[in-house]
This record gives C-alpha cells, structure tokens and sequence, in this order.
C-alpha cells in the first residue's frame, strides 16, 4: 500500500500536523525542530513516501496544468494530420509551459460542444484557445470564463482589447506573397478559401490580398473552395483567368497543385500556388510548396507567457503581433507567356 502522513506520523511519534508540515510545506503553520524534521525525512524515505499532488492542488487552490481548447464544435485536430500546422503550434505550447512548470492538457470536456461547463469547473489554471473561427456561442464562453485565457489567431478588437491574444501579421504575410509573386510577372492572381466556412485568419488574409492587390494595380480573383478543389481547378482549366493562387493554408495549396497536376497541367510552369504556415508539410509536396511562414512554435509559446504573466498576478500584453516570413520553394516560378 502507498504510505500515509498517518504512517510517518505513528513511525515518527509525532503528529500528523508536524508531519505534513515538514513534507508538503506548510511549515507556518505548525513548526519542528531541525531534528525532528530529518527523522520524518528520514523515515518518509524509507517507506517511500511520496508527496500528493492532488493534495498539494486541493491546499493551494492550483492545479499547475493549463487546457488547449479548439473550441468551435470540432473534434481534436490530429498531430500527424496532412498539415503539420497543429503539431507545429502544440510544440510551442508545451515548450512555453514545461518552461513554467506547468502541465499541458488535451481534455475530451474541452473539446466538440461540451467545452462550456468545462471553462469554469476548476480543472485548470486557464486556458489557450487556439480557435480561428469562434461561434456566438463560444464569444460567450470566453467573455464569461472565470479563469485566465488567452486567445491564439483572434484580434483582440473582437474582445474588446480585454483578453490577451497572440497573432500573426496576415496583412504583412499576404504582401510578401504578392511582392513575390509580382516579382515573377504575375498580374492575374486568385486567393483561395470556403467562402461558407471561413476562419477568422482566412478572412484576414483575403481582406488582405483584396485591399493590397488593388493597391498594386493587379487583376483579382476570389476562388471559392466550398463545392470542392476539384471544381475550383475545373473553373480554372475552362478560364485561365490567373497565373498564380494564394490558398489560404497549407493543406488546401497541396490539394490544389494536386488536383491542377492530375488534370495535366504543371506547377509552376502553368500555375504558381503559395500556401500559409510553411510548416514540414510543404516539403512533402512536389514541388514543394513555397509558403507564407507563420512562426506557429513561438506563438504557441508566447501564448503560455501571456497565461503566466496572469497567473502571476502581472498585468499581460493585451495583443502581441508577430511577423510572418516568406519561404520561397518550387511551386512558384515566372508567370506563363500569354
């Protein structure tokens, strides 16, 4: 059987107070002398005592672990998914709070719909949500979560400037895209997503590539994927109406040189795609994927600082903006001759 402050106590001859005293450090309480205090040591030794930690949360009020929520009604995202975006940004997470001491969770209550009652029943010290597309339902459950949380990928506007966020420069990322892409005499460029189902930072980016694109003089499309790739590259094979394609995450950049390659056409020869993240999915495409880099891994730590500083009764960064990369590969090259 584990053994007892109970066991110690009787072993030691003292009580159980002095006892717990010395092992879970609430010594201000009830005070030993130096000797007694080594023979509890001693013995706790010997009977291979261990601390609880449940105990020691239940005394202190914390539970050292923080929750990860996706929180938009789906499922887990999978870490050996086709994109590495998620296991790039939970690297970063755990990174952040194994620095802090702290445990990081993937709970079943924090995930599909039942996340709700699960923000406010003490499981946790607070929470990283790392959702890009908050329902009505959710902006209600982060505005009215007791605990700490900090958002990844959401502006802070959308809460008011009073929880603390951690985001990437969208606006910056779609222009090195366009920067890059002009450079190869490209004029006619398109920008994919779900027009039904658009992520925050999807709506960002295509804001983006719409207001700057414009300011550069370039022939706009806005490529709806919400009836498949397949009939996205369909429409392009009957048109041609652009040279190169901005897909608004990595995955659906694969899909589409996929797709445009099984149809006989080549990337970048006849098409050039740029994709978003960068992450080492891109490199397992071919060509690989030139992309918009997100530093995911940082994010995810930067996130776990903002939580910290919190819990450490600081007053934390209301929004930090990081900058976004350009990692240029073989799936962008000049621009087809007309």
């Amino acid at each position: 059987m584990r053994p007892t402050i109970k066991d110690i106590a009787e072993a030691v001859g003292v009580t159980h107070g002095v006892v717990s005293s010395v092992l879970n450090g609430t010594s201000g309480r009830v005070r030993a002398s130096e000797e007694t205090a080594e023979r509890i040591r001693r013995v706790a030794k010997e009977l291979g005592y261990h601390p609880s930690t449940f105990a020691r949360s239940f005394r202190s009020s914390q539970t050292n672990a923080i929750g990860v929520l996706h929180g938009d009604g789906l499922v887990r995202l999978r870490l050996d998914g086709d994109s590495r975006y998620f296991a790039s940004l939970m690297d970063g997470i755990i990174d952040g709070a194994f620095k802090h001491g702290y445990t990081v969770a993937m709970c079943p209550r924090l995930m599909g719909n039942a996340y709700m009652g699960a923000l406010a029943d003490g499981r946790f010290d607070g929470y990283i949500w790392y959702s890009t597309n908050p329902i009505e339902e959710a902006f209600n459950a982060i505005k009215k979560c007791p605990y700490p949380i900090v958002l990844i990928h959401s502006p802070a506007s959308d809460f008011d400037y009073k929880i603390p966020t951690v985001i990437c420069d969208n606006v910056g990322g779609v222009r090195l895209a366009l920067d890059h892409l002009k450079s190869f005499n490209h004029r006619k460029i398109a920008f994919a997503s779900n027009h039904t189902f658009e992520f925050t930072e999807s709506r960002l980016r295509r804001d983006a590539f719409v207001s700057q694109g414009t300011e550069m003089g370039l022939e706009l499309t806005l490529a709806d994927t919400s009836r498949g790739v397949d009939h996205l590259v369909e429409d392009w094979v009957r048109d041609r109406s652009y040279t190169a394609i901005i897909a608004h995450n990595e995955g659906l950049a694969a899909a589409i040189m996929s797709s445009v390659q099984c149809r006989g056409f080549a990337i970048p020869d006849d098409l050039s795609v740029v994709g978003f993240d960068s992450t080492a999915f891109c490199l397992l495409s071919n060509p690989p994927l030139t992309s918009v880099a997100q530093p995911l891994g940082e994010l995810g730590q930067l996130a776990v600082e903002r939580l910290v500083e919190i819990l450490s009764g600081k007053d934390p960064q209301i929004e930090t903006v990081l900058p976004c990369t350009f990692d240029i590969r073989g799936s962008t090259g000049r621009a087809p001759t007309p």
